[in-house]
Order: C-alpha cells, then structure tokens, then sequence
C-alpha cells in the first residue's frame, strides 16, 4: 500500500456498501479525464454502520472547472443535462428490462455479460452527473457562495430571502415532487378506483427510497398503510393541499420576477443556472437510483447461485463478484471481516478492498477528516430557506430514527435523502452537516417552506437528541438555547 494520496472525508452516508456505493467513484475514476482533465480517485470509509465518501484533491478542482466553464458559458448546464438524462434513462431501462428476466437460466458468463453491459451503461451516467455536485459541494461551495456574496453586498437587507426566491425551480418537478402530486390526487378517487390507482402508483414509483442498497421502498403495502393513515386525519384535505402548494409556486413565481429586475444582467444567468441545477442534480440521481434499484435482481441471483449471502455478497470488488458468478467465490470470514469494517479504493485501474489492519493503516496514512471544535458556542451554515424557530433537536439519518421524530422537532441530519420524506415534512427546521443551494436538504425545504441551514460541517456531532435550540436560518446561525 505504497501512496501519497490523501482522500478528504466529504460526506457521510448510511446502509451502503461497496455495491452500489462504488458506481459514483467509478463515475469520476474513469470518465472524468475526458470531461475536466483528469481522472479523480476515491475511497469508501465503511465502518459502526455508516460510510464515508473521501476523495482526493482532484475533486476540489474540477469545482472549480466547471464553476468557471458555467460563468463563461451558461450553456453548458444543457449540454451536461442533455448527456445525463438519456445516459442515467438508458442504464435504469437497462436494469428494468434485467429485472423481468429469468435470470436462473443464465449461464456464468451470462450473468458476468449482464454485469459488464449495467456498469458500462451506468457508470457514464455519473461520469457526467458528478460534474452538478462538484460545483457546489464541500468545501467548497463555488456556486452558492458565488450567488450569497453577491447579494449580501448588494441587497444586504434583503439577501437571504432573495437567494432562496431566486434559487428555486418552479418549472420543473423532481420524482419525488411529481409522486407527491400524484399521491394527492389518487386521494381524491371514488373508493372504487383507489385499489387499482395504488396498484399502478406503487409500481411507479416503488424505487424512490431505495438509495445504495434498500430495503426501504415505497411498495403497495406502503401506500395502503399512507393512504389509511391520511383518510384518518380529519385534518388532511388532499385538493386544498394540491391549490396550497399551486399557490405557494404562483406566490415564489411572482417574488422571482419582481427580484429578477433587480439583479444584474450576469447575474441574473447565474441564479438561473441555480435554478437548473436545483433540478437536474436531484433529477439525475432520482434515475440513476431507479436503475440500482431494479438491478437489485441481478445482485438477488448472483448472491443466491454463489451461495454467498446477500448482505456480504455487496462486499466484494466488481471482479470479485463476477469471480463468485463463476464458481469462486471469497472466503465468508473475509467477507464478514469487511462489512464489519473496510476500506475500498477506487482508481482509474480498478478497485481495491482493504479490511483489518490494512484498512486501519489506510485510514491513519490517508483519510483526512473534519476535526470539531468542542469550544464553539453555535453554528453557522449556508441558507437553504429563511426563517427562525425554537425546537428541540432529533438525530436522523436513516429509517430507522423515525420513531424519535416528532412533528415541530428540529430535523439534524449528516445529508438528507428522499427515504428521509416522511419525517422531513414533520420538522420545524431542517440542519445538515454537509450541502449547499443543489442538495437534496436544501430543495425539500424550499418545497415544504420550511427553514434550513445546509453545510454547518458538524451539526451532527455538536448537536444531541433533545438538545434545545435557536435556528436563525436567515442569518445560517444555530444556537443552543
């Protein structure tokens, strides 16, 4: 293990492992030298039940590539957009079409084929996908500082409401807005045609939660036990929710136009490119989920011919696997020693696993990571949504904090996702560690108008369940109280 490479500890994210988590990196390990210059290497930090993505300082600078490529020309956004859909559509058709397969009666190198034909397709994806979050990702926020340093000087009065007005899409609608939508309306079915809209609603939309591994997903069962749950509330009017929100984007619609007059001419096509952005990031992974979600059929089959367990089957290298497909599979210890905790490198030339000592001695000599300050008395954030409010703080990374979320909580998680949703809605704010003006935390809020600060580093840490406190979104400011 002879490198000088350090990785940065960027983000940290919950119930993945090297499959699917590895397809990001591959994404940038080998695609990224045709599109910024060079390729970036990265390791996957897996450990005590969550992993950390840490990157090399290529990621850094390719930020700032494209930052630049998007003052010079606007235009770039839709090129990126016009390779991404159709690439990120391909793959997850891909993956669909597996998913109805027989797959028991594929040969070996059948299954090796189908493995190889997903990753070619998929990986291309993020190769081009990446470049969104790059521009406004830990640490550094080129876009939304860009936008806030901007406003703050001209409209210092005004600035936060202005970024969060100017920064939000109201013409296009994520899958997870559009299932929202769609829910809501199924809600106003006669009670005969409910069965059968649930049916096709879940088949949809199924995927949404999924991220990197499951199991959480948005089934018929889910929907029954939603659609119950809301029928109960007397409170729950699903058309006055629909004209709620159709109002809510008519009211942001016309703050838009009214601030647009004010701003620059060049600027004006920065907050518009936000806008985009805003979109097409959560957009473009919202696929990319869908296709890892109906491959899942291929991992189900080729864990069960290997007789290597599911959840230890993930933990092996895309080699390894496909080694496993063809009759030789990995020692059980070894992959046991590795979900417990491992460290995988993934480089222009392949992938790399390190468990045990090794992986203690990668960490030591390569990993970097955010060191918090115990003597700071609150923190500061980016602003997402504007607005101040006193609540108590919950914890929540995954599903299975949900329990501990009650509604006028304040909602602190490491990042959010859209299996997060349902407790999302029930927070009075929103804090992150990690994300800027294009996060997943940063657009729910806009959506839900619920104040958020993204990007305070170590929220999670700082902070405990049932700790009071100040969240001056306005300001980006978290006080304990």
């Amino acid at each position: 293990m002879e490198m000088k490479t350090e990785f940065f500890d960027v983000e940290t994210d919950f119930n993945g492992a090297p499959f699917a988590s590895c397809l990001p990196p591959l994404g940038t390990a080998t695609g990224w030298k045709g599109l910024v210059g060079f390729n970036v290497s990265w390791t996957l930090d897996f450990h005590d039940g969550e992993f950390h993505f840490c990157l090399d300082n290529g990621w850094m600078k390719s930020g700032k590539i494209v930052f630049d490529r998007l003052k010079k020309n606007p235009e770039y956004v839709d090129e990126i957009e016009k390779n991404v859909l159709p690439l990120a559509n391909e793959a997850a058709d891909y993956a669909m079409k597996i998913s109805k397969t027989d797959l028991k009666e594929k040969t070996s190198e059948e299954m090796i084929e189908i493995l190889n034909t997903y990753i070619a397709k998929v990986t291309p994806s993020f190769s081009w996908g990446l470049l969104l979050p790059a521009l406004d990702f830990e640490p550094d926020l080129h876009l939304t500082n860009h936008l806030q340093a901007y406003l703050r000087k001209s409209f210092p009065q005004s600035a936060d409401e202005m970024f969060s007005i100017l920064t939000t899409n109201t013409e296009d609608k994520t899958w997870q807005a559009i299932e929202e939508e769609e829910f809501l309306k199924l809600a106003m079915l006669p009670e005969s045609q409910i069965q059968t809209a649930l049916v096709k609603h879940s088949e949809k939309f199924v995927w949404i939660p999924w991220a990197w591994r499951g199991p959480t997903k948005w089934d018929l069962q889910y929907y029954q036990a939603l659609l119950a749950s809301v029928k109960k509330d007397p409170t729950f009017n699903a058309a006055a929710k629909l004209k709620e929100k159709q109002s809510k984007i008519a009211e942001i619609k016309k703050k838009q136009n009214e601030f647009e007059k004010l701003v620059s001419s060049e600027m004006l096509k920065m907050f518009r490119i936000a806008r985009k952005i805003s979109w097409l990031k959560p957009f473009r992974k919202e696929i990319q989920i869908k296709s890892i979600y109906y491959f899942e059929t291929w991992i189900k089959e080729a864990s069960r011919r290997s007789g290597i367990p599911l959840e230890l089957f993930r933990f092996q290298t895309l080699e390894e696997m496909k080694a496993a497909v063809n009759g030789k599979p990995l020692d059980i210890g070894l992959l046991q020693e590795r979900r417990k905790s491992c460290v995988c490198l993934i480089e222009p030339n392949g992938m790399k696993i390190y468990s045990g000592i090794e992986a203690e001695r990668f960490r030591k000599n390569h990993i970097i990571r955010q060191k918090l300050d115990k003597n700071i008395s609150q923190l500061r954030g980016a602003t997402a949504v504007p607005g101040k409010v006193t609540g108590i703080v919950k914890i929540v990374n995954s599903v299975a904090d949900f329990g501990k979320m009650n509604e006028g909580d304040v909602l602190v998680s490491v990042s959010t996702n859209p299996a997060l949703l349902p407790v999302m809605k029930l927070a009075a704010a929103i804090i992150t560690d990690t994300g800027g003006l294009t996060c997943h935390a940063a657009i729910v809020s806009r959506e839900l108008h619920i104040p958020c600060i993204t990007g305070t580093k170590v929220a999670t840490k700082w902070l405990k369940d049932g700790d009071k406190v100040e969240v001056d979104a306005s300001k980006g400011v978290v006080r304990k109280v």
